[in-house]
């Protein structure tokens, strides 16, 4: 009870307390991450954390709940317990917009929303719904300009595809592309994909000059690669 009765001597205002306390739980959560020294019993460190960020957001205000229920929903999306990271993070988009993580947070509710509609937790319409609400979030609180915004958009791409939306594919694609032009590895996940949207849009120019590019980024195995040079190939000829 000493050291409670000093901890609290020092903090004197409940928001300082609080905000101590999700100290705490940041620093459990960051050493399972390697950003601090120190052993991880990964899965029980988080849990820890859990623990605290669960019991400060209900009673916290301002910024120590805010990053209390950021950190809440970040470590059940981390154990896989998607419906409360949705709960949490919906909770932190909703009441703290202006949240300085508030596109790490929209892309993690976008991913746990993915992983509800996989489980079939989720009808697929209202998960796609979700999810592509949830991206694009991240572009908008990014402005594209991060390597966040840029994997957000090749998920909404991606997502667009599915749904035969090739001109709001290409204009997502587009921009992961501004992002990561230099970065074949992540090239490889959409180039051929971009490609052939422009393929079904009928802008034969542009289709020609994606399927080049794609053969010339992936990789020889790549299962892709033949479809590539044969759509080339006859697009080429006309």
């Amino acid at each position: 009870m000493e050291q409670v009765d000093r901890l609290i001597a020092e903090y004197r205002t409940f928001e300082d307390l609080s905000g101590l306390c999700v100290q705490m739980a940041d620093l459990l959560y960051k050493r399972c991450f390697g950003r601090l020294d120190g052993g991880c019993n990964r899965s029980a460190d988080i849990e820890r954390a859990l623990n605290i960020y669960e019991w400060i957001f209900p009673i916290a205000g301002g910024d120590s709940r805010a990053r209390a229920l950021y950190g809440a929903g970040t470590c059940h999306y981390q154990l896989g317990n998607y419906n409360q990271a949705v709960d949490r993070l919906k909770a932190l988009t909703e009441h703290y917009p202006g949240f300085k993580q508030a596109a790490t947070a929209y892309y993690r509710l976008a991913a746990s929303y993915e992983a509800l509609g996989h489980a079939g937790v989720l009808p697929v319409p209202e998960a796609e719904l979700q999810i592509e609400q949830a991206y694009a979030a991240v572009l908008e609180k990014e402005e594209g300009h991060s390597d966040l915004a840029g994997y957000a958009a090749i998920k909404l791409g991606r997502l667009y595809f599915r749904k035969s939306q090739w001109h709001d594919a290409v204009v997502a694609w587009e921009l992961a592309y501004s992002r990561f032009s230099d970065r074949q590895e992540v090239l490889r996940l959409f180039v051929s994909d971009l490609a052939n949207c422009y393929d079904m849009l009928g802008d034969v120019r542009q289709a020609v000059v994606w399927y080049r590019r794609a053969a010339n980024i992936l990789d020889r195995y790549d299962p892709r690669l033949s479809k590539v040079k044969s759509r080339l190939k006859d697009l080429s000829g006309r």
